[in-house]
C-alpha cells in the first residue's frame, strides 16, 4: 500500500492532461443523455427491464443467475443463461451511486461512449503522436454507428462493449511486440469482457483481435524463435480469455436445442440477406436535423466525412512504400496502416449484398442476423486510419500541426451531430427503492408482466427465442400462487404454506392422498425438486411445460430449486481455474520486458489547451439549437410541396403532408418508392406511434406489409 502511495505522489499532473482532454472532447457525443430520460427506440424498456431484474435479484442475494424469475409472465425462463450479462452489472453498480435506476442506465450509455474514445485513444497511442491519437478517439467517440446504437436502438449490451474492443487490441499489441507478458492478462480479460458483454460483437471482434496479434507478431518481431514465442503468448491469451467465459458460453451453445434459438432467424426483420446496405448508406453524408420535425432514425453508416479523413493515411502508406531509406519506426506504422485498412474493407465489405456469398456459408455468421452490426469493429479501424492521417498532415510545426488536427476534431464532432438529435419518450417506471427487497420483487414482476402483455413480447425478447421448448402453448395469465390449485384431485383434502425464493421455493404440503404438483414455473434442466430432502423425478406439463412432481399421501417438506447442471459446473471449475492462472500471469509475470514507452512514436505531450479546446466545442455544441445553420433547420414545413395537408391526430401530433417520389411503381422494379412524410407534435405525446403505410393494387385489394 504504501509503494501504491508512493507511485501516486509521483504523478505528474501532465500525465492527467490526454484522458481529460478525450472526456473533454466527447462531451458533446454524450450532451442528450443529459436530459436523463430515455430515448424512444425498440430497445431501451427491455435493458431497462433487464437491469431491474437483475437488482432485484442481487438485493435477494443471487449474484448470479442463469434463470429471470419474473420475466415470461412470473412463469421465469433462462434469459441470463444465453443473453451475455455483464453490461447490466456495470449499470447496476452505477445504482450505487444513485437510488434511481433509470439514471444508472442512462449514465452506462453516456460512460460507454466516453470509454470508447478513451480506449480508442490509448490503442492510439501505441503507433502515433498524442494530437494523432486525439483524433483516433474522436472519431470513435462520435461514429455514426456508435450514436445510432446508443441513441436509436438503445442497445445497452453493444453499446458497452465498445470500449473493450480497442482496449484487447491494446492488450493484444503490446504482448505480440514484446512489450511484456503482463499485457497477456489485459488482452485475456478485455477479450472476455467482451464475451460477457455482447455475443454478436465477441463473434465478429475475435478475426480481427486474432489477425491482429499476427501481424503484429510478424511486423515486430526480430527473429523466428521470437516470432514463435510471442505467437503462442498471443494465442495463449485468447484462449485464456475464452477459457475464462466457459461458464457462460458453453451451457449457452449446449443448450440451445432446449430453447426456441430458430426464433433467431425470423424472416423479414431477423435475417442477414434482408438486412444488408447499400453503398450510399455505408458513406451517407450527415443532413441537416429539423427540431420542429419528428425526424427519421438516420442511416446505418461509417460516415461520409469520415471516410475522407481517412484517405490521407492511404496517400502517407503508399509514399512511405517507396521511401528507400524508410526508418523502421515509420516502417512499422505502415504495416499497421495497412492491416487496419485491409480490416476496414473487409468489414465494410461484408456489410453490403455482394457479401452474401459469405454469410451463407461461414458457419454461425447468420446468427449476426445484421450485417450493419459489423460497422462496430469497421469504425475502429476508421478510427486509426484517421489517426494516421492526423499524424501525416500534423507533423512539423506545434501550431500548423495543432490548427490541423484542431480542424479535424471540428470536422468529426459537427459532421457527427446528425447522430446526436434522438427522440425522447416517457416512460412510466415502478418504485424500484421500496421498503424491502421483497416488496421491490413484487413490483418489478408486476411491471413486467403488465409490459409484456402491452408489447406482445416475451421475457423482454421481440421473439421469445429463449423461452424452453417444453412450452407449446403459453400461458395468458400471470400465476396468482405457487403452486397450481387447479391441477389438485377434487377428492383431496390439500393444504399448503410456502415461502417463495428468489429462483425457487419452500413448500409444506399436507394431502390426504396422492397427487401431481404443478409448480407455476416453466421446466428447464437445472431445476430440481425434493420431497422430504429425497430428489423425486419432474416432468413437463402439457401444453405450457410447468413442472410437475408427485407428492405423497401426508404432510411433506418440498424444496424447488434452479441450478447448476453437471455440464455447468464443470463449465464453472474451467473459468475458475482460468482466473488463478490469470491473477498468475498478472501478479507473477516470466519475464522481465522493458517498459512500454519504449515503444511509443514519440514523447510529446498533449497541451493542456486540447481541454479548453472540447469544453469551446461543448458549448457550441449547446448553443446550436438556438441558431439556424445549414446542420440546424427549423421551420420547415415548407418543404411539404406534393400533398400539402394540416391533419390532426391524437397527442398532439400532426401531419404536414408528404411528399412523393412516384405515384405507381413498376412491377420488379428494384428501386423502393420514396414517400417523405413531414410530422410533428405540439405536446409530448404519451406514447410511442408508428407510422403505416399502406399498398392498394388496382383491384382494390391491400398487399401485406412486408
Amino acid at each position: 500500500m504504501d509503494r501504491l502511495f508512493k507511485h501516486l505522489r509521483g504523478l505528474k499532473p501532465s500525465l492527467f492532461v490526454a484522458p481529460l482532454s478525450v472526456v473533454a472532447l466527447c462531451l458533446a457525443a454524450i450532451r442528450p443523455w443529459f436530459r436523463l430520460e430515455f430515448v424512444c427506440s425498440d430497445d431501451m424498456t427491455f435493458h431497462f427491464l433487464r437491469l431491474a431484474q437483475l437488482q432485484t435479484l442481487v438485493q435477494r442475494g443471487v449474484l448470479y443467475s442463469r434463470w429471470a424469475p419474473d420475466m415470461a409472465l412470473g412463469y421465469g425462463y433462462p434469459f441470463f443463461n444465453f443473453y451475455a450479462p455483464l453490461s447490466y452489472y456495470a449499470a447496476l453498480a452505477l445504482s450505487l451511486v444513485t437510488p434511481d435506476l433509470k439514471i444508472a442506465l442512462v449514465a452506462a450509455f453516456a460512460l460507454a461512449t466516453v470509454g470508447a474514445g478513451l480506449s480508442a485513444y490509448l490503442l492510439a497511442r501505441d503507433h502515433f503522436s498524442p494530437r494523432a491519437s486525439l483524433l483516433a478517439a474522436v472519431a470513435y467517440a462520435y461514429a455514426p454507428y456508435l450514436a445510432y446504437d446508443a441513441y436509436f436502438r438503445a442497445n445497452l449490451a453493444e453499446t458497452a462493449a465498445w470500449p473493450l474492443l480497442p482496449l484487447a487490441l491494446w492488450g493484444m499489441g503490446r504482448l505480440a511486440r514484446g512489450t511484456g507478458q503482463r499485457y497477456a492478462a489485459v488482452a485475456s480479460l478485455a477479450y472476455a469482457a467482451i464475451l460477457l458483454t455482447h455475443n454478436v460483437f465477441a463473434l465478429i471482434f475475435s478475426p480481427l483481435l486474432a489477425a491482429y496479434g499476427l501481424a503484429s507478431v510478424v511486423a515486430f518481431a526480430p527473429d523466428n524463435r521470437t516470432r514463435c514465442r510471442r505467437l503462442a503468448l498471443a494465442g495463449g491469451a485468447i484462449l485464456l480469455g475464452l477459457a475464462l467465459t466457459t461458464f457462460f458460453w458453453l451451457p449457452a451453445l449446449s443448450e440451445r436445442a432446449h430453447v426456441h434459438s430458430d426464433r433467431l432467424l425470423v424472416p423479414p426483420v431477423f435475417v442477414y440477406w434482408n438486412n444488408f446496405i447499400r453503398l450510399k448508406e455505408l458513406f451517407a453524408a450527415p443532413r441537416a436535423v429539423h427540431p420542429d420535425l419528428l425526424n427519421p432514425s438516420p442511416p446505418r453508416t461509417l460516415g461520409l466525412i469520415l471516410a475522407l479523413l481517412g484517405l490521407p493515411a492511404l496517400i502517407g502508406l503508399w509514399r512511405r512504400r517507396h521511401r528507400a531509406h524508410e526508418h523502421a519506426k515509420q516502417r512499422r506504422r505502415r504495416y499497421v496502416i495497412l492491416f487496419f485498412t485491409v480490416a476496414l474493407l473487409g468489414y465494410a465489405w461484408l456489410t453490403t449484398a455482394s457479401s452474401r456469398v459469405v454469410w451463407d456459408h461461414v458457419p454461425l455468421l447468420k446468427y449476426v442476423q445484421f450485417p450493419w452490426r459489423l460497422l462496430g469493429p469497421a469504425a475502429l479501424c476508421l478510427a486509426i486510419l484517421i489517426a494516421a492521417s492526423g499524424d501525416l498532415l500534423s507533423s512539423g510545426a506545434d501550431w500548423r500541426g495543432s490548427l490541423v488536427a484542431g480542424g479535424f476534431i471540428l470536422l468529426l464532432i459537427f459532421s457527427s451531430l446528425f447522430w446526436h438529435d434522438p427522440r425522447y419518450c416517457p416512460v412510466d417506471t415502478p418504485d424500484l427503492a421500496p421498503a424491502s427487497a421483497d416488496a421491490g420483487a413484487g413490483a418489478v414482476a408486476a411491471y413486467i408482466a403488465q409490459f409484456e402483455r402491452d408489447s406482445h413480447t416475451i421475457g423482454t425478447t421481440a421473439k421469445g427465442e429463449y423461452l424452453p421448448r417444453t412450452v407449446q402453448e403459453m400461458p395468458t395469465a400471470r400465476p396468482t400462487a405457487l403452486l397450481d390449485p387447479e391441477k389438485v384431485p377434487s377428492g383431496a383434502t390439500f393444504t399448503f404454506k410456502a415461502e417463495a425464493r428468489p429462483v425457487g421455493a419452500n413448500l409444506w404440503i399436507t394431502s390426504t392422498e396422492v397427487f401431481t404438483a404443478t409448480y407455476n414455473a416453466f421446466y428447464y434442466p437445472g431445476w430440481r425438486v425434493t420431497v422430504d430432502g429425497e430428489a423425486v423425478p419432474i416432468t413437463p406439463d402439457t401444453p405450457s411445460g410447468r413442472i410437475t412432481f408427485a407428492v405423497p399421501e401426508g404432510t411433506h417438506d418440498v424444496a424447488v430449486r434452479f441450478g447448476e447442471t453437471p455440464l455447468r459446473r464443470w463449465a464453472n471449475g474451467v473459468s475458475l481455474l482460468s482466473l488463478v492462472a490469470l491473477l498468475f500471469v498478472a501478479l507473477y509475470p516470466t519475464s522481465t520486458a522493458s517498459p512500454a514507452r519504449q515503444h511509443s512514436p514519440s514523447v510529446e505531450r498533449l497541451s493542456p489547451g486540447w481541454i479548453v479546446w472540447g469544453l469551446a466545442l461543448f458549448g457550441a455544441v449547446l448553443l446550436l439549437p438556438r441558431l439556424n445553420t445549414p446542420l440546424h433547420r427549423p421551420g420547415l414545413a415548407r418543404l411539404v410541396t406534393d400533398f400539402p395537408g394540416d391533419v390532426s391526430f391524437e397527442d398532439g401530433l400532426k401531419l404536414l403532408g408528404f411528399n412523393q417520389a412516384s405515384t405507381s411503381i413498376p412491377s420488379g422494379a428494384d428501386a423502393p418508392g420514396r414517400i417523405d412524410l413531414f410530422w410533428t407534435a405540439w405536446k409530448q405525446p404519451s406514447r410511442r406511434y408508428h407510422r403505416v403505410i399502406e399498398i392498394v393494387g388496382p383491384n382494390g385489394l391491400r398487399w401485406d406489409q412486408r
